[in-house]
């Protein structure tokens, strides 16, 4: 195994593996030599370089709910919060610069590794890290060993958890923006949870959204070019992960057709039509078989606040269940 290293902004080195574990829209990601640790670099050109950095630099430092508090043990595990920048790494060999197409000047971020039970074997026997889509895509869970498939309490754990971190990220100012099963792990084997991808947070003031979401779970008023990634676009987000998490469906997602045009039905179908698919009087998009087991089973709390954000809040954003409201929720 080859590794490199580079130091970050408080002096510590930082030894990590050549070759890649993983790569998304924004980031290429390393695991550390102990593998406690993995590197983020940042690839591409960034729009305002200058505003990464200082949006990076307050999220490690005074936005981190995991250095300090009563509380930062507990955040520690469901956050996968960076805590440390790489800025500047001129001795990174060029070939590796441009094989990943890294940004220039480096900028990186050191995050916690995910903890071990984030990851399971799958049938075919590879290592997979327990994203959400796993759990809750009827194709990806046939490849799930049954005893990681969990019972429903410990699904509305797992869901409980969400909240309370999404709660926590709101009680701040912050929005994730791209709150999705990409972006939380979950453990239905022992009802935990993570939120992950931290560092695009948007920073009141400071820093705009980097991203727009995930296909999805992006707020009808995003997908319409209407507004952009906010405390009120990730409580979309959040009902739309609780919904699939609990009910294995998209809470939007029927049988409605809204244009010819595959693209321009999705579009519709996320945005400017968007129709909850358990919809107490529009029934237009019902599905044509009623699901086995309907919203109204999981009980009053938590069937009101799918109805305030689904139907009252689907297109009037100020109007969607809090995160405070889904923890009260999950608990009762």
């Amino acid at each position: 195994m080859e590794y490199l290293k580079v130091r970050t902004t408080e002096g510590e080195e930082i030894v990590f593996e050549r070759e890649p574990v993983a790569s998304g829209g924004e980031k290429v990601v390393f695991f550390s030599k102990d593998h406690k640790h993995v590197v983020g670099f940042f690839f591409g050109k960034l729009d305002d370089p200058h505003e990464r950095r200082t949006r990076v630099r307050k999220i490690v430092g005074d936005y981190n709910p995991t250095t300090s508090g009563a509380q930062a043990d507990y955040w520690v595990k469901h956050f996968c919060w960076p805590t440390a920048i790489v800025d500047g790494a001129k001795h990174l060999p060029a070939e590796f610069v441009r094989r990943h197409n890294l940004c220039n000047p480096i900028l990186g971020v050191v995050c916690p590794a995910y903890r071990s039970n984030f990851f399971f074997r799958d049938r075919t026997n590879n290592v997979r890290e327990k994203k959400g889509r796993w759990f809750t895509g009827l194709k990806a869970r046939k490849l799930l060993p049954d005893d990681e498939k969990g019972d429903f309490l410990r699904y509305v754990q797992c869901c409980s958890i969400m909240a309370t971190a999404v709660r926590r990220l709101h009680f701040a100012g912050l929005a994730h923006s791209d709150l999705s099963h990409n972006n939380v792990l979950i453990d239905p084997k022992h009802g935990d949870a993570c939120v992950i991808d931290i560092d695009s947070l948007v920073v009141p003031g400071l820093a705009p959204p980097s991203v727009l979401g995930t296909p999805g779970y992006i707020a009808p008023e995003v997908v319409t070019g209407k507004a952009l990634p906010s405390i009120e676009t990730d409580l979309h987000a959040l009902a739309v992960l609780i919904y699939e998490t609990l009910l294995l469906r998209h809470p939007l997602q029927g049988p409605k057709i809204h244009s010819k045009s595959p693209e321009e039905d999705e579009l519709l179908a996320m945005g400017q039509n968007a129709l909850y698919i358990e919809h107490p009087t529009d029934k237009s998009n019902h599905p044509k078989e009623a699901p086995e087991i309907p919203v109204a089973r999981l009980g009053s709390h938590l069937e009101g606040l799918f109805q305030k954000t689904f139907v009252d809040g689907l297109h009037n954003p100020r109007m969607r269940a809090t995160a405070s409201e889904w923890e009260k929720a999950l608990t009762k």
